[in-house]
């Protein structure tokens, strides 16, 4: 029988532990630094995840891994290590307590899976850069590790409902982080020196683009959490969440994460007869203050930063293009893009453009980097990945009955085309964009019946038996 008891379903984790511990960062951080102060978050984190529920540490630990990915390169490198760690081992003696019983991956992912690594490998001996080719691979196979991770760890919904909400949690927690660096500022959202620009908030030297892709999977899950009723919080509580969470992505102004987020929103609210009332209005007024108002146009242009158009991306697109041209069938090799990129953009050293681009690591378009990288099988295995998802949700909407988990499929939805919309401007989010795939199909195989095995594997050692009793 599932344990409806856990701490990732009841009120009061939405509540209280993502208060609790952004509060406590933001005090550690602010009187001992941010390093120690981390450190400290961390220990704490996981002292409170094994007393109350040690199931927790999964989602836990995907939120972590996905936060230090973002993060300056030696304390992001110890944050994904440590989880990563974590999730292997709490993994490894819990399948030692059932006899490496494990479970068969998805035949459709199987197969995924095994041409994106031969492709990287056969991309990599015919690369110039061979080592830094056998480099990625290894580390593609260890993500794809944690994916298998995931997928085998996900066997009943109540672990399913934990991932969904702890997507949540993570946007409030990243949220606090921002709005104490907002406050911090002074509330100032545009910057007057030289030019009229707005402010980009975020934490600990993250990109904000980077960022913007954890709120890109965190909004929508608020927003259908209080649209579709999926978790037991009054309005009030739920409806400040939202506003904590979209008010962060604002300050980050990453465009590419707000076109994400936008059409995420309007496809949530498409479903629904008042959402789709909303969006009417809202266009119309929108449409109204525009056209009568020049000052509320001059200040949406320093919003979008017009004057910044596609912030050089155009001279990334084509450089990628021409290195897909000259090797269209393996591409120059994973993680090559930064080293003919420079040479293809035609830019004059020392101008403007050729300090903007400088030290870029990809062409800020999911699909012209990996064909720039991989040639034609970058293209497949991006765009794969995308379809696949798709075919997915499509497949188990037609066997999902219950209301809850159609909130999540709706959810999922429209954070794919989000993703989509958002992977033509920016290339992260992996797994984020795995693990939701990964959710969609274990609701599918369990609404066919395919969750046998599910209840045969024990539960996982728990610390603490009042836990689980």
């Amino acid at each position: 029988m599932e344990n409806r008891h856990t701490l990732f379903q009841t009120r009061h984790l939405i509540r209280v532990f993502p208060l609790l511990i952004a509060l406590i960062a933001v005090i550690l951080i602010s009187l001992i630094g941010w390093l120690v102060g981390l450190l400290f978050l961390l220990m704490i984190s996981i002292y409170l995840i094994i007393r109350l529920n040690p199931e927790v540490i999964f989602p836990f630990s995907i939120i972590m891994l996905s936060i230090g990915a973002q993060l300056p390169a030696e304390i992001g490198q110890l944050v994904s290590m440590t989880f990563s760690f974590i999730i292997l081992i709490y993994w490894f003696f819990w399948r030692i307590s059932t006899g490496f019983k494990l479970m068969p991956l998805d035949r459709t992912l199987t197969t995924f899976i095994l041409f994106t690594i031969i492709w990287l490998i056969m991309s990599s001996l015919l690369s110039s850069h061979f080592t830094l080719g056998i480099y990625v691979t290894f580390r593609q196979i260890i993500f794809f590790l944690m994916i298998y991770i995931i997928y085998d760890w996900l066997r009943t919904k109540t672990q399913i409902r934990m991932m969904f909400n702890s997507f949540a949690i993570m946007g409030v927690i990243l949220s606090m982080f921002i709005l104490f660096g907002f406050a911090q500022a002074g509330f100032e959202v545009i910057s007057i020196d030289q030019f009229i620009v707005p402010i980009r908030y975020t934490f600990f030297n993250i990109n904000p683009n980077a960022l913007g892709t954890n709120l890109l999977y965190s909004v929508p899950v608020v927003a259908a959490m209080l649209i579709y009723n999926l978790v037991d919080l009054k309005k009030p509580i739920l409806i400040l969440m939202f506003s904590i969470t979209l008010g962060a992505l604002f300050l980050t102004f990453s465009r590419a994460s707000w076109l994400g987020v936008a059409v995420s929103l309007i496809l949530i609210l498409f479903t629904t007869k008042y959402g789709r009332w909303f969006l009417g209005v809202s266009f119309i007024i929108s449409f109204l203050i525009g056209v009568v108002s020049e000052d509320l146009r001059n200040l949406l242009e320093i919003l979008l930063r017009f004057e910044h158009g596609l912030s050089h991306r155009d001279i990334l697109w084509k450089a990628a293009w021409e290195m897909f041209s000259e090797n269209p069938v393996f591409g120059t090799g994973p993680w090559t893009y930064r080293y003919y990129m420079f040479s293809l953009s035609r830019v004059i050293p020392g101008s403007w453009s050729a300090d903007v681009i400088l030290g870029l690591k990809s062409a800020h378009n999911l699909y012209l980097t990996k064909a720039a990288e991989m040639g034609i099988g970058g293209i497949i295995t991006s765009l794969g990945i995308y379809l696949i998802f798709a075919h997915r949700l499509i497949a188990t909407f037609k066997t999902t009955s219950d209301p809850y988990f159609r909130g999540i499929l709706f959810a999922f939805s429209a954070i794919l085309a989000g993703s989509f919309a958002r992977s033509m401007f920016e290339v992260s989010g992996f797994l984020f964009l795995w693990t939701t795939l990964i959710m969609v199909t274990r609701i599918g195989q369990i609404n066919k019946g395919h969750n046998d095995s599910f209840s045969q594997v024990p539960p996982l050692p728990s610390l603490n038996n009042r836990v689980n009793s």
